[in-house]
């Protein structure tokens, strides 16, 4: 059997992960360089900075939050936007809703609308539930 080449490696984590970024390639020894040539020959679309996916996946309507989850990883999707994940609301929020610890820096992901609140210690960790949107745990 053919061993499999960066470029392939690199198109199978995609797939299987939904979302990347650079350093998730990084980890399994794939240059970052493959991304950006991946997006140059169109096999890839950059869905924000540093953010990439394969054009054929099927965007839910929680990408935002899968999106959001994959460049703050320690931060917690909270109020209007878990309320409205949860189905427990009709209100749609327009900005996605997250908290980080007081001390971490608040992030800036143009073109997506955040309401970030800061949260300390359990209020931060209680009641956190896990789940999986297009490969991203949010």
């Amino acid at each position: 059997m053919a061993q499999k080449t960066k470029l392939e490696e690199a198109i199978e984590h995609i797939r299987q992960a939904g979302i990347v970024r650079p350093r998730d390639l990084q980890r399994l020894g794939i240059p970052q360089d493959y991304l950006w040539r991946l997006h140059k020959e169109g096999l890839l679309d950059r869905l924000g900075h540093g953010i990439y996916a394969m054009p054929d996946s099927d965007l839910t309507e929680h990408h935002s939050l899968g999106e959001v989850c994959k460049r703050v990883p320690h931060g917690v999707v909270c109020l209007l936007s878990a309320l409205r994940f949860h189905g427990l609301t009709t209100q749609n929020p327009f900005e996605v809703w997250i908290a980080i610890d007081p001390k971490a820096r608040e992030p800036k992901l143009k073109p997506l609308q955040l309401r970030v609140v800061r949260f300390s210690g359990r209020a931060l960790t209680e009641g956190v539930e896990e789940s999986l949107i297009e490969g991203v745990t949010v």
